[in-house]
C-alpha cells in the first residue's frame, strides 16, 4: 500500500490541530500545577498570507461552499506509517477532535500502555500504566512514590528499591549507609544524621569538631587523629610546638575582625609510625570579642556600596542582624580506617528572620525588573506567613548500597510533613495568595515481577478557576518572552476568551502502533474563530472534518458559510486566494457526491459529554513517560503528518 499523505499544510492543520495543541498545552501547564511556560512557537502559528489551495471547491447555489483537499500517493513506498487521521472542528457546536494512529517501530516488542489527561475548568486528572520487557540492565526495581498537598496537609513520601548488574563500578565501594533529617520553620534550620561506608581507604584520620555560640564569640573543641610527614613533623613534635602551630593557625582570624583567641591543649600524643608520624590531639579554640568586629566590617562594606546606597544607620542594621544570626548546635566528626569510614552530624542555626528580611529589603530597593520584584515581594509574603502560622516543615530519609559478586543493591527512603499547614495556608490567603488554595495528589508504582517492568501512575489537580489561571500564566510567559511574536501572543488572547470548558488527550502505545486522541469543548468557540478563517482566506469556516479512506479517496472537507455571493461564476470563485489554476471549481450544487461532516457524537463522548455520570476513571491507562509535554509533541507531530505535498 503506498504512503498517503494529507495535501493540506498549516492551513488545515492550523484549523483543527492548532485547537487541540493549544489546549494540550494549557493541560501540560495543569499537570505542572501553575509552573506554566511560553512553549507555543509562534512560527507554527498560520498567518492569513500564507493560505494553502484547495483542490476542489464546491460551491452552493447560495454561495456557501465545501473545500476539499486531497491525499498524496506516493509510490516508493510499500509501508504507512499512518494509520488513521480523523479531524474534526464544529463551530456551533464549540468542538474539536483529533484521532491519530500510526505504526511504532521504535517501541520494545512487548512493550504497551495508555495515558489520560482530562481537564476540566477547576481540575486537571491524569493517570495511566505501562508495561515492557524488563531490561537487560536491571535485575529489579520497586518505587512507590506518594505526594499530597490540600489547605489541611502537605506530604511526601518516597520508597525505592533496585538491583543491577555489578560489572565492577562499584569494587572500591562495598556499602553505605546514611540517614538522617532536616527541620526549618521561619527562623529555625536544623539537621543531623550520619552515614558509614565499608571500603578500602588508605589512611587512618578522625576529626570532631563542635562549635558554641559564647554570644560575644565562639568556643570550639577539636579532636584529630591524622597522619603526618617527615616534613611536617618539626610542627607537631611537642605539645608546645603543636600549640604555636595552632596559635597561629586561629590567631590571624581573630586579629582580622579585632578579637582575640585562646588556644588549650588538653591532649596531646605524637608517636612514630611505620609511615611517619601520627597525631592525636584535642583541643579548645576560645574566640572572644569578634561579632563586634564582623559587624563593623560588614557596615563599612555595605555603606561604601554605591550601588546599595545605605545610609550607616541603615548599613549597620543590616550588618547587625546577620551577626545576631545564632548558631545554637554544630557538631560533627568523622573517622576512617583501612576498612571504611562512619561520620555523624548535627546542627541548628536560628534568628535569621532579620537578617532575611533585610537582605530581601536589599534585593527589592535594587531591583529595576518587575517580575524580579513581584518574585522578592513573594518570598517576603510566604516568610511572614510562615512567621505567623509557625509553620514547621520537616524531611527525613535514609539510603544504602550493597555491592555484591552478582549485583548492586541500592534502596532509599524519604518522606517530609509540614506542621500547621493549615494555619500557614490560611496566613498566605490573608495577604491575598489563592495560589495556596488548590488540592494535588500523586501517586507512582513501579516494579519488576519476573522478565516485566510495569508501571502505573495518577495525577490531581483541583483549584478554583485553574484553566484560567494557567491560561493566564502562559500569556505572561509567552510576553515575557523575546522571541515570541504578537501572532502568538493574539491566539493566546483569544484561547483565553473562547471560555474553555472541558479537554481531554489519550495516548495509546504497543509494539506496533501509537494512538493519540485529544478534544475540546469550548462555549465560545467564535474567539477562535478569527484563527481559523485566516488560515481559509479568512473565510468563514463551520466545520472542518478529514480522515484517511481507502485507496486514493481520503480528503479533508473544510465547510465554509458564504464562500461568494449566491449565484457567483467560476471565474469569481477562481479569483480567490484559496483557488489556483490547478483547482477544480463546481457551482451551483449540480454534483453527485456527499462531504465529509464532524462526527460530534463522538467527540462528545470522547470529552464525556453525553453522559453527566460518566467517570474520568473510565479510562486508566497511561504511561509515565508520555507526559503532557510528551502528547504535545504528539499532537504537533500529527500536524506535521498533515505535510505539503511535493
Amino acid at each position: 500500500m503506498a504512503e498517503r499523505k494529507f495535501t493540506v499544510t498549516t492551513g488545515a492543520a492550523t484549523s483543527a490541530i492548532l485547537v487541540a495543541v493549544l489546549v494540550v498545552s494549557i493541560i501540560g501547564a495543569a499537570g505542572t500545577n501553575g509552573a506554566a511556560q511560553s512553549n507555543i512557537d509562534g512560527a507554527t502559528i498560520q498567518s492569513a498570507e500564507d493560505v494553502e489551495t484547495a483542490d476542489e471547491i464546491y460551491v452552493e447555489e447560495d454561495g456557501d461552499a465545501v473545500l476539499v483537499y486531497q491525499t498524496e500517493e506516493d509510490g516508493d513506498d510499500d509501508d504507512s506509517d499512518l494509520r488513521t487521521m480523523d479531524i474534526g472542528m464544529s463551530a456551533s457546536e464549540g468542538l474539536a477532535h483529533v484521532l491519530i494512529e500510526s505504526d511504532s517501530e521504535e517501541l520494545e516488542e512487548n512493550a504497551s500502555g495508555g495515558l489520560t489527561l482530562l481537564l476540566e475548568q477547576d481540575r486537571f486528572a491524569g493517570n495511566g500504566t505501562f508495561s515492557m520487557d524488563r531490561p537487560e540492565e536491571l535485575e529489579s526495581l520497586a518505587l512507590d512514590v506518594t505526594a499530597e498537598r490540600t489547605s489541611e496537609t502537605n506530604t511526601f513520601d518516597a520508597d525505592f528499591q533496585a538491583s543491577v548488574p555489578n560489572e565492577g563500578d562499584a569494587a572500591q565501594l562495598q556499602s553505605f549507609q546514611t540517614s538522617g533529617d532536616m527541620s526549618m520553620t521561619a527562623d529555625t534550620f536544623a539537621t543531623s544524621g550520619e552515614f558509614e561506608a565499608e571500603a578500602a581507604i588508605p589512611t587512618d584520620v578522625a576529626y570532631g569538631v563542635s562549635v558554641e555560640d559564647t554570644g560575644s564569640g565562639y568556643s570550639m573543641d577539636i579532636d584529630r587523629t591524622e597522619p603526618v610527614s617527615e616534613f611536617q613533623a618539626g610542627s607537631w613534635e611537642d605539645r608546645d610546638a603543636a600549640k604555636q602551630t595552632l596559635e597561629s593557625q586561629f590567631g590571624g582570624m581573630a586579629e582580622q575582625f579585632g578579637g582575640t583567641s585562646t588556644v588549650t591543649i588538653d591532649d596531646y600524643s605524637f608517636e612514630e609510625s611505620s609511615t611517619g608520624y601520627t597525631l592525636d590531639i584535642s583541643y579548645t579554640v576560645e574566640y572572644e570579642n569578634v561579632k563586634d568586629g564582623v559587624a563593623n566590617q560588614l557596615e563599612t562594606q555595605l555603606a561604601q556600596d554605591e550601588q546599595l546606597d545605605l545610609s550607616e544607620e541603615e548599613a549597620g542594621a543590616v550588618a547587625q542582624s546577620i551577626v545576631d544570626v545564632e548558631l545554637r548546635t554544630l557538631e560533627a566528626n568523622v573517622e576512617t580506617s583501612d576498612t571504611g569510614a562512619t561520620g555523624s552530624w548535627e546542627a541548628e542555626i536560628g534568628n535569621y528572620g532579620d537578617a532575611l528580611d533585610s537582605t530581601l529589603e536589599i534585593a527589592e530597593s535594587q531591583s529595576t525588573d518587575e517580575n524580579v520584584t513581584e518574585s522578592i515581594q513573594q518570598v517576603r509574603t510566604m516568610f511572614e506567613a510562615q512567621q505567623a502560622a509557625d509553620l514547621r516543615q520537616t524531611v527525613e530519609w535514609s539510603a544504602n548500597m550493597t555491592a555484591g559478586e552478582e549485583t548492586i543493591d541500592v534502596g532509599a527512603d524519604v518522606s517530609s510533613d509540614s506542621e500547621n499547614w493549615a494555619a500557614y495556608v490560611d496566613e498566605l490567603q490573608d495577604r491575598g495568595v489563592d495560589a495556596a488554595q488548590n488540592d494535588v495528589s500523586m501517586d507512582l508504582h513501579a516494579e519488576t515481577d519476573g522478565g516485566e517492568l510495569s508501571a502505573d501512575m495518577s495525577m490531581s489537580v483541583e483549584q478554583e478557576d485553574l484553566v484560567g489561571t494557567m491560561v493566564d500564566s502562559v500569556i505572561q510567559s509567552a510576553s515575557q518572552d523575546p522571541t515570541t511574536g504578537e501572532e502568538t501572543e493574539r491566539v493566546l488572547q483569544q484561547l483565553k476568551n473562547s471560555e474553555f470548558q472541558t479537554g481531554k488527550i489519550d495516548v495509546g502505545v504497543d509494539s506496533d502502533s501509537v494512538t493519540i486522541e485529544a478534544g475540546a469543548k469550548f462555549d465560545n468557540m467564535s474567539a477562535l474563530g478569527d484563527q481559523v478563517n485566516q488560515a481559509f482566506g479568512g473565510h468563514t469556516v463551520t466545520q472542518i472534518a478529514g480522515d484517511l479512506g481507502d485507496g486514493d479517496t481520503s480528503e479533508m472537507h473544510v465547510h465554509v458559510d458564504g464562500l461568494v455571493e449566491s449565484g457567483a461564476s467560476e471565474e469569481e470563485v477562481s479569483e480567490l486566494a484559496i483557488a489556483s489554476s490547478s483547482t477544480e471549481i463546481h457551482t451551483g450544487g449540480d454534483w453527485d457526491r456527499s462531504f465529509n461532516t464532524m462526527d460530534t457524537d463522538s467527540a462528545k463522548q470522547f470529552l464525556g459529554l453525553n453522559d453527566d455520570s460518566e467517570s474520568d476513571e473510565e479510562s486508566d491507562s497511561s504511561v509515565p513517560g508520555f507526559g503532557p509535554a510528551a502528547a504535545t509533541v504528539a499532537l504537533a507531530g500529527a500536524a506535521l503528518l498533515a505535510r505539503r505535498r511535493a
